[in-house]
């Protein structure tokens, strides 16, 4: 089967001082196949374009009107996906700071405000009325609610959302704890549920498995869950879907696609970049790639998605600063010589080896390979930015996502 081609569009929730939508009706037009006439206001993102930089280019050709916006969520848009295309809707909420009396009307199309009760009753052009619902019943309560905090959506993405996520660790005098997850393991669905749980735990983000045939970086317990989550039919595309399905559940910490180079280049580098994108994934752990060779994922940087590269124990003086200087987000430090997998204790090194690494970078340093108790957890502080659960959390994964997810609470707990 021939490669779907991707599109990309945008929507803006355009809300005004009462909490009402602002919707526009569209014209008629057979080639698109939509339910209902009325739309939010946007447009597609051209060659080029990020989606953030689309969705102000529309509202200011069809509204003349600049304002703030803040990123909630994608979702695969039904009425312009076909056997051939497959497009991303990426939404965005805008609070209004002028009546619509003083806006152009564009096109001759009518605009009307709809509060939640009429919102309940219209069909949607390029949206699913669910996400109207879902609009009504968490992003605006939670503004109303506390009517001088931004929305609690992801008004954050790629490097920016990364930082955030280490400022506030750091605010609270921790580490940031990012559990792992292998989609597919041991099932597809109970991956996913275990993502979107320990994210209720406050959790600060999470590393998301692809697997791979051949993981050399890796040990027993991950290389079975590979395997496992392989015969399960998991591929680069199923992974980029369950992160669209947590963003659709409400998941808002940074996640980060771990992937080894193989698949990528199969998939496509550009194409992967875009998709990453789209579905709300915020950087992209490739263990086999070389630092020489980050060109070969420049798509990703260029969209601001961190790329994450590795140091290890036997890293020189000199390779320390080849690998700090083309990393963002963070650097994720191997805790010993070796392959992943839980340990009894932590490297009596480990402060300097940290040490000798601070020297050369300013970049958060997350920690992983080995780490699987309360107690270990507890000696970071302090010591690194974040570190990385793996091995521990998949060997509790085939008890049930309610083991993985005890365990991982005792761990955040620790941090």
């Amino acid at each position: 089967m021939a490669e779907r081609a991707v599109l990309h569009v945008v929507s803006a929730f355009l809300i005004n001082a009462r909490g009402n939508v602002l919707l526009q009706q569209r014209d008629e037009k057979p080639e698109l196949r939509y339910p209902g006439r009325w739309t939010l206001f946007g447009g597609t993102v051209e060659d080029g374009e990020l989606p953030e930089q689309a969705i102000r280019r529309e509202l200011i050709e069809e509204l003349d009107l600049e304002l703030p916006l803040e990123y909630w969520t994608t979702y695969t848009c039904p009425a312009r996906t076909t056997d051939d295309t497959i497009c991303y809707n990426h939404l965005y909420i805008g609070r209004m700071t002028r009546s619509i009396e003083s806006l152009p009307l564009y096109e001759g199309q009518a605009m009307a405000y709809f509060d939640r009760v009429r919102a309940s009753r219209i069909e949607l052009a390029f949206m699913q009325s669910e996400w109207l619902t879902r609009f009504f019943e968490a992003a605006w309560r939670e503004t109303q609610e506390t009517p001088d905090m931004t929305f609690q959506t992801r008004a954050l993405a790629g490097v920016e959302a990364v930082a955030a996520m280490f400022q506030r660790a750091r605010a609270q005098n921790r580490s940031a704890f990012l559990p792992f997850a292998m989609i597919g393991y041991p099932t597809v669905s109970e991956s996913i549920d275990s993502v979107a749980r320990m994210a209720e735990l406050d959790v600060d983000g999470f590393e998301i498995g692809v697997p791979f045939s051949d993981p050399l970086a890796d040990g027993p317990v991950i290389q079975h869950a590979s395997q496992i989550a392989l015969e399960n039919g998991v591929t680069v595309a199923t992974g980029l879907d369950a992160i669209r399905q947590l963003r659709a559940r409400g998941v808002r910490q940074p996640m980060f696609i771990f992937s080894y180079l193989n698949p990528l280049l199969a998939y496509g580098t550009q194409k992967f970049a875009a998709e990453m994108q789209a579905v709300g994934a915020d950087g992209l752990i490739c263990p086999d790639l070389p630092p020489e060779e980050a060109h070969l994922l420049d798509d990703l940087t260029r969209r601001g998605l961190p790329l994450i590269f590795f140091l290890s124990p036997n890293s020189s003086e000199d390779r320390i600063p080849v690998v700090s200087g083309v990393s963002n987000g963070f650097i994720y430090v191997v805790s010993v010589t070796g392959i992943t997998g839980a340990r009894k204790e932590l490297p009596l090194d480990l402060r300097d080896y940290i040490a000798r690494i601070r020297k050369h970078t300013d970049l958060p340093l997350v920690l992983g390979f080995g780490i699987s108790t309360p107690d270990q957890v507890a000696q970071l502080n302090g010591l690194v930015d974040g570190f990385i659960v793996a091995s521990a959390l998949l060997r509790a994964a085939p008890d049930g996502v309610d083991k993985v997810v005890e365990l991982a609470r005792v761990l955040r707990g620790a941090s």
